[in-house]
């Protein structure tokens, strides 16, 4: 049997080109067919882009500048990852109940360009729903970070505003001492007051060194203190009765009834005279004491005086410290705030996704350019298997004469 040529099996299909037609003809009919009984698909797009450090664009960024996409392709896939989760797809069936969670998950495809913008791809068999899915996606986003950023912006606000309240009453209570001090610093009455203290130490001091020479002076003569009246009066009342002792004595016997009083009367002078000079020196003590104190306190008032500036310095750094602290505090609780306030503004859309009018299933075009080459490759296969066929019964026949002679 000779090989057959390419130009044989031409021939083959050429004499069964109405076979190979008849099959390409049934297999463009029923693409067309099925196609057109088949509900068409519609696909959305929308694209966004999330800026390069959108946390400190929004403090950072004047109203004129332009934030741009991250050049990070992996934080892009990282955003992907939260489109993708089921906080957003929970979400996003909230808005579209008549999806189920599945559709929705399996119609919708996420892609990220190495420019860093997202590509949202939403599926549907209504156009106008598969838009509104695509363009919800961003949203959905934005609210997502929104909501964990003012999260985590709760607690420093809180922490803000309790150390502002702290601040602002050690502020109002440095005021109110600052206020005292300047009042008192540097004024009249507080010179005035110096100068008396002065004239106060000046004469205490002079009563103390009387006092303490008055004790010295009674030390020499031997516990008694000649400088008082009274004392010198009960020292003459003992020396005349000595003098009337002295006189009687030399009149009468030693146990004459005169000496006897005289005596006692002279006993009792002299008890007396030491009682009351034990009680002058105990009352000089206490005097020496007293004075002594006051005139320390007199002392310690003096050396205060010169502190109140320093005091008032001192004061006034701590005022102008917890002014500059306020001022941080506010302008970090502002910025807080601030943020807190524009944290929806986490993207940047830059395509939104507009009901499409063209189907992406089913391709009429592509179905029938697909059906055309496959039927044609069947028919030709088909063709070629019936020559075969025919080619063995041939040679079948033409042996079978041979066999029976």
């Amino acid at each position: 049997m000779n090989e057959k040529t390419l130009y044989d099996y031409w021939m083959v299909c050429y004499r069964r080109k109405f076979t190979i037609l008849i099959m390409v003809v049934t297999a463009v009919t029923g693409v067309l067919v099925i196609g057109a009984s088949l509900p068409a698909i519609y696909e959305a797009r929308a694209m966004f882009y999330v800026p390069s450090s959108a946390a400190t664009q929004r403090s950072n960024l004047s109203a004129t500048d332009v934030p741009l996409p991250t050049s990070n392709q992996d934080d892009a896939k990282a955003n992907i990852g939260i489109l993708k989760g089921r906080d957003t797809l929970r979400a996003i069936h909230a808005q579209f109940p008549q999806r189920s969670i599945d559709t929705l998950q399996r119609n919708v495809d996420f892609t990220a360009g190495r420019d860093g913008i997202i590509h949202v791809y939403a599926r549907d068999r209504d156009p106008a729903l598969a838009a509104a899915v695509a363009n919800a996606y961003y949203f959905a986003f934005s609210h997502f970070l929104t909501q964990r950023m003012q999260e985590r912006a709760l607690p420093r606000t809180a922490a803000i505003r309790a150390r502002l309240d702290e601040v602002e009453r050690e502020l109002q209570a440095v005021i109110a001492s600052r206020n005292a001090l300047a009042g008192l610093s540097g004024s009249p009455l507080l010179d005035t007051e110096a100068t008396e203290l002065i004239r106060e130490r000046s004469g205490m001091s002079k009563e103390l060194d009387e006092l303490r020479g008055s004790d010295g002076q009674s030390g020499e003569n031997n516990g008694r203190d000649t400088t008082s009246p009274v004392i010198a009066e009960m020292e003459r009342q003992i020396a005349q009765i000595d003098m009337d002792l002295a006189k009687t004595r030399q009149k009468t016997l030693p146990n004459h009834p005169d000496q006897i009083a005289l005596m006692k009367s002279r006993d009792a002078a002299v008890a007396a005279l030491q009682e009351k000079m034990a009680s002058l020196k105990s009352n000089k003590k206490t005097r020496s004491e007293t004075v002594h104190s006051m005139l320390q306190k007199r002392e310690q008032r003096l050396k205060a005086i010169p502190q109140y500036q320093s005091t008032l310095n001192e004061t006034d750094q701590k005022y102008r410290d917890l002014r500059a602290a306020k001022s941080f505090l506010k302008n970090s609780l502002e910025e807080a705030i601030l943020a807190s306030s524009k944290a929806g503004e986490i993207g940047v859309i830059v395509e939104t996704a507009q009901p499409p009018e063209v189907p992406v299933f089913p391709i009429v075009w592509l179905n029938v350019l697909i059906a055309l080459i496959m039927s044609s490759l069947t028919g030709i296969l088909y063709a070629l298997l019936l020559d075969y066929v025919e080619d063995r019964q041939i040679a079948r026949r033409s042996c079978a004469p041979a066999v029976a002679m």
